[in-house]
């Protein structure tokens, strides 16, 4: 094994990733404080929490309202490929489309981790919803 394929392994990069919100701004000042947290838990490697696309968490978002406005969190994970690409904080990624990655948690992702929160326009989230996955 090569040295880069060794660092590459257990050196943290950066990825970006989004979660779409369930009843959207009433959760946005928990996840700016307490950050991501399962209520699932995180032993289930197939409990998808966030993808690499923004349009697969704001497809998966539901407003608070009918006709309202949906949220969608940007994290930035560090993570390695020492065990699979999403270790240490995410699952294997799930593809179910050649655009996107899906991850499951493996445990909390903390507020040091939300980048911003995206309040998306109706207008946007219908057309996102209308184009599916």
């Amino acid at each position: 094994m090569n040295l880069m394929t060794i660092l590459n392994e257990v050196t943290p990069k950066n990825v970006t990733l989004y979660h779409g919100l369930k009843n959207g701004n009433s959760k946005v000042s928990d996840i700016q404080r307490d950050g991501l947290i399962s209520k699932m838990g995180y032993d289930s490697p197939e409990w998808f929490m966030v993808a690499t696309d923004i349009d697969s968490a704001i497809y998966h978002a539901n407003p608070s309202e009918k006709g309202g406005d949906v949220y969608v969190v940007e994290l930035s994970v560090p993570f390695t490929n020492k065990r699979w690409v999403g270790d240490p904080f995410l699952w294997p990624e799930y593809k179910r489309s050649g655009r996107s990655a899906w991850y499951a948690l493996k445990q909390p992702l903390g507020s040091e981790y939300v980048v911003k929160v995206h309040k998306i326009p109706h207008d946007q989230y219908i057309t996102v919803k209308n184009n599916g996955l």
